[in-house]
């Protein structure tokens, strides 16, 4: 029965572990200071509650144990006398209230403690339950808030015991109420500092709203992100309250968002910047300036010159040719206008032209805009690296072959252009002469072979042969003529040998430029034997080509009546020729020798070489003469190695029944028609004679003879031009105007004066020829004989 009494109490004194337990986790919502308080107080009245009801029980237990103890000693009352069991109930035992007294106790028949008050007080016999309840909460109350400091218990041990529980219980509560009220307090003390942050931290907030938004518009990062953004800032704004949003906004942006969406990061995806210096890059970007459009706003109006270069942060617009042919969407990230870049409007040229297109906005859009009087305004340095990138697009990668050519490479060349100006009919270049240079025509009008030049640029060909490996020595020869027609032209130019220096340190970029052939082919081909030739044998001949220098001014190259041991190109300096005009660069001489050596290419060779018509020496005021030179040995060489090459045919009729001389003359135009007999009685004044090395017939001298050329190879040169006149060929003869002026002779009956000859003619080496004098032919008689 007393142990069910005391375990009804187990519940409560578990509830009272459990509200401490929950007590220490935080509260959902704000609750009051005083409400937290009071639960903690219930929790103590609560513990105030328990004690006294165990006091009040275990003052029953003293009593009754006070009575067992006197029922020992057979005073009317047994063992069994307090068993429920018991019938005789009805008994007036007033022995036990002698041998346990209340009123007035007697501590040295029974000790009863700290309970004596609650028996005395009748609370124990009453049947008034408030009673019991309020005087046992009471003394529970009081004894566990004075830590049980006023008790005074027996020497019963379990009454010391649990006046000694008081005391501990009493404490610990004591020291758990204060310590949760000052946590409470110092909860709302943080509550309140915390709302304090908060409404400080909006507020910063709201300072820096217009700042970021301001700043993520100049640093080209869409607003659609700045929620994102403001979640960042607002984070790091808890943890420091000094920091500074602008300052250090950098360092909490997402790394994807530094790198794609920066001002500088936007120009690098622009091919033109691609490879620009990084501190002209800063200070464009810092030209940038942000701005907004609405729906179906026009950004950029066809038919205007370019006034902006536009960067899409955010939003979406539309690119609408003039010619609706092509219609195209911007997103962001996107660009339009490169070509203000390099657009003259900012520049002191005036050409910009207006574009044929227009930008207009789909949706509200953010942009980065960089202006034309922006452009404008860089300094003298980012200017410069502008101008040599204009000079890259607009003036080098106009040249096809430069078209796809690596910004880098067309940046070093453009370091090396120079500008000349020219005069109304100045030559920038003649056809036949070396190009040593590349040509861009900035200003003013030029015209190519008289017609006026379309892609102003002149001298691409140097760009076929810059991997060849005697160049710059040796360049192409010009195919065209270009003269000025303007009052005067700005030209720039770019040297071979600037060109080859690029080259040389940029080679992996003109692994695609393979020579088309040998550059000495170019020279070769200027010369109209060489012309007629298997491409086979001009290679070949192209390779004998031996570059020869002469610094010492009238130095000979070659000397007249000295064997003619080679043909020579002038590449450099100016050659005299005695007797003759001064040869330049991109002139030649000695071709007599090719004439001479492809005329004997089916026979033997002479023993001995021609001999030269002139000198050829070093100009004094030409200044070193390099020539490329063909030697006689070389060129035999090659003519010998290749003789199946060269045809054996003859242009002339052959007859087998009729006399060679008679074949011969019946080559003549002007004797074709002529009756064979008058040609038979011509042919048989005709004399065998042999030339070496000299005049046959001099120039403006009266023509007393024609000849007819049997073997060998003749010269003919007059004041505009020179060829050659060869055995097997038509014509093969000189002297046309003796036959006309003894026709006319013989059919007016009158003598006329002998004519001059317009040209001279040199026997290059031995010639055989046929000749006819004047007075031989006169003798003959055409009478009735002229054929029809």
């Amino acid at each position: 029965m007393n142990f069910l009494v005391m375990v009804q109490y187990v519940p409560r004194v578990l509830r009272i572990y459990l509200s401490c337990k929950k007590a220490r986790k935080p509260f959902k919502g704000h609750i009051p200071l005083w409400l937290k308080g009071l639960l903690n107080l219930f929790l103590y009245v609560l513990a105030s509650h328990v004690l006294g009801a165990f006091w009040y029980f275990f003052a029953a237990q003293q009593m009754i144990s006070c009575w067992e103890h006197a029922c020992q000693y057979g005073n009317g009352c047994g063992s069994t006398t307090f068993n429920c069991h018991d019938h005789q109930t009805m008994k007036n035992i007033t022995v036990l209230n002698n041998s346990c007294p209340i009123d007035p106790p007697d501590t040295t028949l029974f000790d009863f403690g700290i309970y004596l008050n609650v028996l005395q007080s009748g609370a124990l016999w009453s049947t008034d339950y408030p009673l019991k309840f309020l005087n046992s909460f009471c003394w529970g109350l009081r004894n566990l808030s004075s830590l049980a400091s006023n008790l005074q218990p027996s020497f019963y041990t379990w009454e010391i015991a649990f006046v000694a529980f008081i005391s501990i219980i009493g404490l610990i509560l004591f020291v758990y109420l204060i310590g949760n009220l000052q946590t409470y307090v110092l909860i709302d003390t943080e509550r309140l500092e915390s709302h304090r942050r908060e409404n400080k931290l909006k507020r910063k907030i709201k300072e820096n709203d217009r700042k970021v938004e301001s700043w993520l518009s100049g640093h080209g990062i869409p607003l659609s992100e700045k929620q994102k953004i403001m979640e960042e800032i607002q984070r790091e704004l808890v943890e420091n309250s000094d920091f500074d949003v602008v300052r250090e906004i950098l360092s909490i942006l997402p790394r994807e968002y530094i790198k794609s969406c920066s001002p500088l990061s936007r120009l690098r995806k622009v091919p033109l910047l691609k490879d620009m210096d990084e501190g002209v890059l800063v200070e464009i970007s810092e030209k940038l300036h942000p701005k907004k459009y609405t729906p179906g706003q026009i950004i950029i109006n066809k038919d205007e010159t370019l006034q902006m270069m536009l960067f899409i942060v955010d939003g979406c617009v539309t690119i609408d040719k003039i010619d609706y042919s092509q219609l195209e969407h911007l997103r962001p990230g996107d660009f339009y206008g490169e070509e203000l870049l390099v657009s003259p409007l900012w520049t002191s040229s005036g050409d910009a032209k207006p574009i044929n297109q227009s930008v207009q906005a789909i949706d509200d859009v953010q942009a980065l805009v960089l202006s034309a009087t922006d452009m404008a305004t860089l300094s003298f340095s980012s200017r410069r690296h502008i101008n040599e990138l204009r000079m890259v697009v607009t003036i080098l990668q106009k040249v096809p072959k430069l078209q796809t050519m690596d910004k880098q490479v067309l940046k070093a060349m453009s370091h090396h252009l120079s500008l000349v100006s020219y005069k109304r009919d100045d030559y920038i270049v003649r056809e036949n002469q070396p190009v040593r240079r590349m040509f861009f025509v900035t200003r003013g009008e030029v015209t190519k072979n008289e017609n006026p030049l379309e892609e102003n640029f002149i001298g691409e060909e140097l760009l076929e042969w810059v991997l060849d490996k005697s160049f710059p020595t040796i360049v192409p020869l010009s195919t065209c003529t270009v003269r000025v027609v303007s009052n005067d032209a700005e030209v720039l130019i770019l040297k071979a040998r600037m060109l080859k220096s690029v080259v040389s340190k940029f080679m992996k970029h003109f692994s695609n430029f393979a020579s088309p052939s040998d550059i000495r082919l170019t020279w070769l081909k200027k010369v109209e034997i060489f012309q007629q030739m298997d491409e086979q044998v001009l290679e070949a001949i192209s390779k004998c080509l031996k570059h020869m220098n002469f610094n010492v001014p009238k130095r000979h190259i070659l000397q007249e009546k000295k064997p003619l041991k080679m043909m020579f190109f002038v590449i450099r300096g100016v050659v005299l020729i005695e007797s003759d005009s001064a040869m330049e660069i991109g002139s030649f001489y000695g071709e007599e020798l090719v004439h001479w050596v492809t005329t004997w290419v089916h026979k033997s060779f002479p023993a001995k070489l021609p001999l030269s018509p002139g000198s050829a020496l070093c100009s004094v005021r030409g200044g070193p003469v390099e020539i490329l030179a063909l030697k006689a040995d070389d060129l035999k060489s090659v003519v010998s190695e290749f003789r199946s090459k060269f045809s054996k045919e003859t242009t002339l009729p052959t007859d087998s029944d009729q006399p060679r001389e008679l074949t011969i003359l019946k080559n003549v135009e002007i004797l074709k028609t002529m009756n064979e007999e008058v040609l038979k009685e011509v042919c048989k004044h005709l004399i065998k004679k042999t030339y070496k090395d000299e005049y046959i017939i001099m120039k403006d001298k009266q023509m007393e003879m024609m000849f007819f050329i049997v073997s060998g190879v003749v010269s003919v040169t007059n004041e505009n031009s020179k060829h050659y006149l060869r055995e097997g060929e038509r014509p093969n003869h000189s002297g046309d105007e003796l036959i006309q002026r003894w026709v006319r002779s013989k059919s007016a009956g009158v003598s006329a004066e002998l004519p001059t000859s317009p040209s001279s003619f040199w026997a290059i080496g031995e010639v055989e020829v046929l000749i006819l004098k004047d007075e031989d032919l006169a003798s003959v008689q055409l009478g009735d004989r002229i054929g029809s």
